[in-house]
């Protein structure tokens, strides 16, 4: 079967067609050949990387607990994992009958770091030779049409083995047969037939952080309540709702003469610093139109020698029911290239102004990152760390700050996103997500929040981005907890194990903040350890299980330390959240003596 996207040449008629989802094949020939294959995926040569011969996993720290896939950084790293004594190597062939395999949709870039990750793991491709077909087919046609591309002899003789093989791992007879899939976006048809040990990359309905303008309605609902706590993100407006109220700005800043009083113009779900620009109060835009929103702008932000900058920050949530939220320990500093200077004159500029790396990278003076150089137009997180540290800034301040806004903004979405995942199925610890949330400092070392990004590019463009990129990816699969399964035995055997729901949403009707905490208290003081079912042990195992596996992640929430100071932000409370709770209260509570569940289809 032909995947969806591909562009295909036909010899006899020179015509290039373009492989539809409903199956349809539309004719392309009376378009520009560059224009089509600007609009497909690439297809990266590490598909053809061969995987390797060792399937590397981790033990859990409990007895008779499921191992899951350690995912141990690519040799190119330099750093190394540390392993511990838990990491075990099996070969390939003594592991055949539990073989594992990554998934691609066909609307998602595939990116070099998730391949690297993979393979090191053990982990077999799906529709590998497929794929490895149309890269070739693309280098094919790129040399027929004299394109600028180097020499790809070795390539091509690569390519030519994979498609002269029978290796059967090299097939898709089983499409539904995989550990890991990575999609765009979580449907509730993905779901469906979802089984117990397969991950998914995406929660249902993330597009309420995704969207900046759903994400700004989330956070005007709590902004409501907690005008004192939720306050880190500029005021907005959102087109056509607020066009009158925008209309009484524009007017108030020209009445009141500020010339420097400025916004900022963002499509609601493009990418890449598309369509983005600051205007001023006498800026024509046709407030009627949808699919805007323009935002105050951050007219005094932290500056690096003179220059502009924000932070990309790598968030994973393993789990909304409980909330569960992690934070990678190093990210992306994005500078612009010219230093800062708020005028009239400038407000045009955007390599002053905007800080995306998509419209940084055209300037003439940026400067990649190979050699972790100060003068590079991006940085990670120590060098940033170091360079306000010199400026006299408390950086564990700024760090404590910045996970108080990521924990503020995952709750005003919780219970959303937990509803949907739980009306779609009934099998629990399914869905992860990796976010990239960016952020900017005020002058005052405040950090505010611009926008929320569902798909953060793993691409790499410098050497600095591959190593940083190629961890993350390697400690956030590891941290998920991607388990073994024998494909075989189980389409024979396709079992859904019938655990009742975990409650959820336990205090409908509470209308005020007094009548949730009087509530909660009373519930918490209801969870009587000794007679947990076994679903409900399995959520203090796995988060104990997942803190095992963290890497260079830290668990944000919940923990001992912070997990009262949230819980009134969240509106309604599932079981699963009270259970972790006071867990985490709890001095007493023994998880040896619970009688661990044993899997049907560990090694």
């Amino acid at each position: 079967m032909l995947t969806d996207g591909f562009v295909v040449k036909d010899s006899s008629d020179e015509k290039y067609y373009v492989i539809k989802n409903n199956g349809l094949i539309v004719d392309q020939s009376k378009q520009d050949y560059k224009t089509i294959t600007d609009q497909i995926r690439k297809i990266p040569f590490t598909v053809q990387d061969p995987t390797s011969s060792l399937v590397t996993l981790l033990k859990s720290p409990f007895k008779d607990r499921l191992e899951t896939y350690y995912f141990p950084y690519p040799d190119f790293c330099i750093e190394e994992k540390s392993e511990g004594k838990r990491v075990i190597r099996v070969e390939q062939d003594e592991f055949e009958s539990c073989r594992a395999y990554f998934r691609y949709d066909t609307d998602i870039h595939i990116y070099n770091s998730v391949i690297r990750a993979c393979n090191e793991a053990g982990m077999f491709l799906k529709d590998k030779k497929l794929l490895i077909k149309y890269r070739y087919k693309q280098l094919q046609e790129k040399k027929e049409m004299n394109s600028d591309i180097k020499d790809t002899s070795d390539v091509d003789k690569i390519a030519k083995q994979y498609l002269d093989s029978t290796d059967k791992f090299l097939t898709d007879d089983y499409p539904n047969d995989f550990n890991i899939r990575f999609m765009m976006s979580c449907k509730k048809e993905d779901l469906q037939h979802v089984r117990k040990f397969q991950k998914l990359n995406h929660f249902p309905y993330s597009y309420y952080l995704g969207r900046k303008d759903q994400l700004y309605r989330n956070y005007q609902v709590q902004e409501d309540l907690f005008p004192g706590d939720y306050n880190y993100m500029p005021k907005t407006y959102i087109f056509p709702k607020d066009a009158e109220k925008f209309r009484a700005a524009k007017d108030n800043a020209l009445e009141q003469s500020q010339k420097k009083k400025y916004w900022i113009f963002k499509p609601t779900a493009s990418s890449c610093g598309r369509g983005i620009k600051v205007i001023s109060p006498s800026a024509k835009i046709p407030l009627d139109n949808k699919g805007f929103l323009i935002s105050e702008y951050l007219a005094d932000p932290h500056l690096i020698k003179g220059l502009k900058y924000d932070l990309r920050l790598y968030v994973v949530v393993t789990s909304y029911d409980p909330l569960i939220v992690y934070i990678y320990n190093d990210g992306l500093v994005r500078f612009c290239t010219k230093k800062y200077k708020l005028s009239p004159k400038t407000i045009d500029d955007k390599y002053m102004h905007l800080s995306n790396y998509s419209l940084q990278k055209k300037s003439e003076d940026y400067k990649k990152n190979d050699d972790a150089s100060e003068d590079s137009s991006k940085w990670n997180f120590t060098m940033w760390e170091d360079a306000i540290r010199d400026q006299g800034h408390d950086v564990k301040i700024a760090l404590l700050k910045i996970e108080d806004l990521v924990i503020k903004t995952l709750i005003t979405c919780q219970d959303i996103i937990a509803n949907a995942y739980d009306s779609m199925t009934g099998v629990t610890g399914i869905c992860y997500e990796l976010y990239g949330f960016d952020i900017m400092f005020d002058s005052a070392m405040n950090p505010w929040l611009l926008e929320v990004n569902t798909n953060p590019s793993l691409s790499s463009n410098s050497t600095l981005d591959k190593m940083l990129k190629t961890k993350l990816v390697c400690d956030m699969l590891t941290l998920v907890g991607v388990k073994p399964i024998s494909f075989p035995e189980l389409r024979m055997k396709e079992q859904y194990e019938g655990n009742p729901p975990l409650k959820r949403n336990e205090y409908e009707g509470c209308t005020t903040h007094e009548e949730r905490n009087q509530k909660r208290a009373e519930l918490m003081n209801s969870i009587n350890f000794a007679n947990l079912k076994g679903n409900e042990v399995d959520v203090i195992l796995n988060f104990e299980e997942e803190f095992k596996r963290m890497g260079n992640f830290r668990r944000v929430f919940p923990n001992k330390n912070n997990f009262r100071d949230y819980t009134k932000y969240f509106f309604k409370h599932s079981f699963c959240n009270l259970l972790l709770w006071k867990y985490l209260k709890t001095t007493k509570f023994d998880l040896a003596k619970y009688k661990i569940k044993k899997y049907d289809y560990h090694i």
